[in-house]
């Protein structure tokens, strides 16, 4: 799945879906861990590329979190 839009004033990709909901690095250790075992990275029923199947490093999740945390919007109701 990728989910990329082109930034409307640098025209470079930007990832906008909640991936938090899909990327497997967000699941727990021994989720993560058997998923892995059984299908493998790129068969795996629970995960999120860039385009063309590019994977999203580490890195990237932790650049991506940090703009979630500047961006969010909270309610308290």
């Amino acid at each position: 799945m990728s989910s990329l839009v082109l930034h409307p004033k640098t025209g470079k990709p930007v990832f906008f879906n909640q991936i938090q909901l899909h990327h497997i690095s967000y699941l727990d250790t021994d989720v993560r861990e058997l998923l892995l075992s059984i299908f493998g990275e790129s068969k795996s029923p629970r995960n999120v590329y860039f385009s063309y199947r590019t994977p999203i490093t580490a890195e990237e999740i932790t650049e991506i979190n940090a703009v979630y945390q500047q961006v969010q919007t909270s309610f308290s109701w």
